[in-house]
């Protein structure tokens, strides 16, 4: 199987090359690159199994990478690395049908175990579709999973990203796609297995993920606001409930994790 490793940070290329070593899989081939201009020329030149790029590189970011790298046929298996959550990122990374997203520091048994799925697809023998998840939280699972539904569905859930920080509503999604409520209810239920409530909640409490960790001086009022809670209270209960921790103690334990653990 071979890798191509890409990210500006050297010590972050030698430990997935360690963490990949330590795996004993079979023919396993590693190429790294520090750079995405790089990283198109060795993909020109021989292609890979599995690219693992970092988000967030000067010049031409993870992403683009990616895009250029499909558009060519260099590769069909991809994972995004980023040291904080990313909510613009995020969509893209389900238009662009990424395998997996993985926040750094990287947990090894996740690790393992998105590199063995990827493994299982090369040699025919999974039966799990690409892109199955994103990152562990639920949210991520579900925000992933809209990225494989039918056209109609689709649309329906980039109206939600466009306007979840104001009080959307099924009657309100309804008049824009000229759809009865109802009927907008049992396509969530059959696509997703989910409510309409359900995926609002992981829209806005993605976005307040990104809101928490990137923007370390704003305020949990804002924070709830910025991300279409109606109050900061509701933002509390929401967040503590889908995420397992309050908004302050995700944000403490998540603001200064080491980049490989």
């Amino acid at each position: 199987m071979d890798f191509l490793i890409v990210d500006d940070d050297v010590m972050i290329v030698k430990g997935l090359t360690a963490i990949i070593n330590q795996f004993n899989i079979e023919n396993c081939h590693i190429t790294t690159a520090f750079n995405a201009v790089d990283a198109l020329k060795i993909l020109g030149s021989k292609g890979t199994d599995l690219l693992i790029t970092d988000i967030d590189m000067p010049c031409m970011n993870g992403l683009d990478l990616i895009k250029e790298a499909q558009e060519k046929q260099y590769c069909k298996h991809f994972v995004i690395l980023t040291g904080y959550e990313r909510f613009d990122f995020v969509r893209q990374a389900l238009r662009y049908k990424v395998n997996d997203y993985l926040l750094k520091p990287i947990n090894k048994d996740e690790f393992k175990t998105i590199i063995l799925k990827v493994e299982s697809e090369l040699s025919g023998a999974g039966n799990a579709s690409p892109n199955s998840s994103l990152y562990e939280l639920s949210i991520y699972k579900i925000l992933n999973s809209a990225r494989n539904c039918s056209d109609k569905f689709r649309k329906i859930t980039e109206y939600i990203y466009s306007h979840f920080t104001i009080d959307i509503s099924l009657e309100q999604i309804g008049t824009a796609f000229d759809l009865n409520p109802n009927y907008i209810c049992s396509l969530f239920q059959n696509e997703l297995n989910t409510t309409f409530l359900y995926f609002l909640d992981c829209v806005r409490l993605s976005k307040s993920i990104e809101l928490l960790l990137s923007s370390k001086n704003a305020g949990i009022k804002h924070v709830a606001t910025a991300s279409g809670f109606m109050n900061e209270r509701h933002f509390y209960k929401v967040f503590k409930k889908r995420i397992g921790d309050t908004p302050g103690q995700f944000r403490q334990k998540y603001s200064s994790r080491d980049l490989i653990s």
